[in-house]
């Protein structure tokens, strides 16, 4: 579990540093701000929310079941996020 999470974290800052990009190269105007905003502020609340959620579902459901069901979670976060992203033009 250890291994995989710092895989996870690995592929996670290779990522962050690409979507900043991606954002530059398909926005124009106000949108690349709208656009670089909303990613700031996903980032703020996700690291802000994120390890006290975790940390309760962990004390709540104990540590197995906890971080199972964390980890079970995120997936279908994930896709719902992706697919409320516009479509590119």
């Amino acid at each position: 579990m250890i291994t995989a999470r710092l895989v996870q974290g690995a592929a996670a800052g290779l990522v962050d540093a690409q979507v900043i990009g991606t954002l530059q190269d398909t926005s124009r105007g106000q949108d690349r701000g709208r656009a670089l905003c909303l990613c700031a502020v996903t980032a703020g609340v996700a690291t802000a929310l994120g390890s006290p959620l975790g940390g309760a579902l962990v004390a709540g459901l104990g540590l197995q079941l906890g971080w199972s069901f964390g980890l079970l979670v995120s997936a279908p976060g994930a896709m719902l996020t992706s697919s409320l992203a516009p479509e590119r033009r």
